[in-house]
C-alpha cells in the first residue's frame, strides 16, 4: 500500500493500512510538527483524532 502526504512530496509505503497509517504518524510529527506548536494539549488531541480519520481515507481513497 502507498500514501502520498497531503502536505508535501513524500509518498510511503507499507503492507497494512494500519502500518501505513503509523508511518504516516510519524512523518507528520517529524516533517509538520511545526502545526502543533503554541496548541494546547487538548486542541492537540482533537487534531491528532481529525488527522487520523483523515489520513485513513486517503489511504482507502489512494489504494482502491
Amino acid at each position: 500500500m502507498k500514501l502520498k502526504c497531503g502536505g508535501c512530496d513524500v509518498t510511503l509505503e507499507a503492507d497494512t493500512e494500519d502500518g501505513l497509517a503509523d508511518a504516516m504518524r510519524v512523518h507528520g510529527r517529524e516533517a509538520h510538527g511545526g502545526n502543533w506548536e503554541g496548541k494546547t494539549p487538548e486542541e492537540i488531541k482533537e487534531m491528532e483524532g481529525h488527522m487520523d480519520a483523515h489520513v485513513r481515507n486517503m489511504i482507502k481513497e489512494q489504494n482502491s
